[in-house]
């Protein structure tokens, strides 16, 4: 285990073309929080990120436990350089990178994600995209959000943004529907407007 220093100060969370700060969970899928930002627990502790990241296969590649990360054995690559972390599924397969960058920032430069058959994808400067088990897909190049409870709120049939008060800003993002044929896997460029 290797821990994040992120500071003593509130930490900037960006999934892509997502940023939250002051959001007690980014993502909850059925009411578990897969991404989570945890206050001190005492003055001069540090702020706790908390995280359960899977593959495209729903299968775990990193977990962080009190800004502590755990990667799987079952990944078939994990290389850190500094404070940068990329994990591969297989060769130029990369489901996952991630760094952080001091004093207080922790970015997701890109996500291939499955969790309860829900899809989470991003990479750095492109349009974070998730698609529900029920067919919604959210698609946004840029959207912030603060002091809010939750930042996405996944459900079985419904996807909440900027849950229990707090600030959203959108400045470009589509919902949309998909079909059920065209789910799995997720080919983004088949999506169906509303």
């Amino acid at each position: 285990m290797v821990p994040f220093d992120l500071g003593l100060v509130e930490p900037t969370i960006k999934l892509g073309t997502l940023i939250c700060k002051n959001v007690d969970s980014l993502i909850n899928i059925d009411g578990e929080s897969i991404f989570s930002v945890k206050r001190p627990e005492c003055t001069g502790s540090p702020f706790r990120i908390n995280a359960y990241l899977t593959n495209f296969d729903g299968k775990e590649i990193l977990k962080i436990v009190n800004n502590e990360w755990v990667t799987s054995t079952l990944n078939w690559d994990v290389e850190v350089i500094g404070a940068k972390i990329t994990i591969r599924k297989n060769s130029g397969n990369i489901s996952l990178v991630l760094r952080s960058e001091a004093p207080h920032t922790l970015i997701i430069e890109r996500l291939e994600m499955m969790h309860h058959g829900v899809k989470i994808s991003c990479r750095e400067n492109e349009d974070l995209k998730v698609v529900t088990r029920s067919g919604q897909v959210l698609s946004s190049s840029s959207m912030s959000i603060s002091g809010c409870k939750v930042g996405l709120d996944i459900l079985e049939h419904s996807l909440s943004v900027g849950v229990g008060g707090g600030c959203v800003e959108i400045s470009n993002m589509e919902i949309s529907y998909q079909s059920a044929i065209n789910r799995y896997p997720v080919p983004f460029n088949e999506v169906k407007k509303l």
